[in-house]
């Protein structure tokens, strides 16, 4: 009997030592919690969070067509970003968070982007091969498989044979349409710069992490001068604009008006590639003229002639 309760001791100092727990740690106040992209409609993209690493990884994929994320974060209780939340360029590797826990320690996370975008971009010029251009007029049109119309996703370079210069062309009023035939997106628009020197182009364009260029090269070359002849106003002794159709201007050596069979000689006080600025003489005919007849030369190019409206009024 003494043996058995002394084993009966035994086991129940060892059932007290095992249900024994220990307090685990406090969680760490200065961490992220959640964070997600909210810049979606209809969808939410949630990061994943890596509390050892202190990395937020974001996984967009391409058919977004997003170009920066706009993030939603929630942090631990009484914690405070030292950063103002900003929307994040989809192509920035640097952005950090800083958290600030209210006992006052920080805890710094890097936040990575992880694009998910297509293998491989083809592209080619729409119009076939040898396309010619002007400066002041616009890139032949591009297509391929751009798998988005978001054209603030692309990039298109100019890069010069002659000298090597890299021209990066604005795509503010560029646009991607979706073609109904298998599923090909083509590029319009994008606006060749006044100053472009002629010569020949290897364009390349960038877009969804790929960069390709056409078979071919892009041809700049100058055309005749056109101006646009609008309505003008203007009193005598004052000037009036005119701009170039789809094109530049190129060395204006003369402009007249013909006003009731008389012809004016128009002084050119100022030229660039996109303006011509002209002084209606002081004594101009006070009138409105519904075909007053311009005539326009440049030198080394043909004379152009065009009709419009000019009104003068007095002084």
């Amino acid at each position: 009997m003494k043996r058995i309760a002394l084993l009966l001791l035994i086991l129940s100092g060892i059932l007290i030592s095992c249900t024994k727990t220990e307090e685990l740690p406090p969680l760490a106040q200065n961490r992220i919690i959640s964070y997600k992209v909210t810049n979606l409609p209809d969808t939410v993209i949630y990061a994943g969070i890596d509390n050892i690493d202190n990395t937020i990884t974001v996984y967009v994929p391409f058919y977004y067509g997003l170009n920066v994320i706009d993030p939603e974060i929630q942090l631990s209780a009484g914690a405070k970003l030292v950063e103002e939340i900003l929307p994040v360029s989809v192509d920035d590797s640097t952005k950090k968070y800083t958290v600030r826990a209210a006992d006052g320690t920080t805890n710094i996370y890097k936040l990575k982007i992880v694009q998910l975008n297509p293998a491989s971009l083809d592209i080619d010029w729409s119009a076939g091969a040898n396309p010619i251009t002007y400066p002041g007029s616009s890139l032949p049109s591009v297509s391929g498989n751009f798998n988005s119309t978001n054209v603030s996703l692309a990039k298109v370079e100019l890069i010069s044979e002659k000298t090597g210069i890299v021209t990066a062309l604005k795509l503010s009023d560029s646009y991607i349409l979706l073609s109904t035939y298998d599923g090909i997106y083509t590029l319009y628009n994008p606006a060749i710069p006044a100053t472009m020197d002629t010569g020949f182009y290897k364009v390349q364009v960038t877009f969804l992490g790929n960069k390709k260029a056409p078979a071919t090269t892009l041809h700049i070359i100058h055309r005749a001068p056109n101006p646009i002849v609008s309505s003008k106003v203007a009193k005598q002794g004052e000037t009036i604009t005119f701009n170039p159709v789809n094109g530049i201007f190129i060395n204006p050596t003369s402009v007249t008006v013909e006003v009731n069979g008389t012809t004016y000689d128009l002084a050119i006080v100022s030229w660039t590639p996109t303006d011509l600025v002209l002084r209606i003489p002081d004594t101009f005919p006070v009138g409105s003229y519904d075909s007053a007849l311009y005539t326009f030369t440049f030198n080394g190019w043909p004379v152009v002639k065009k009709a419009g409206v000019l009104i003068v009024n007095a002084k």
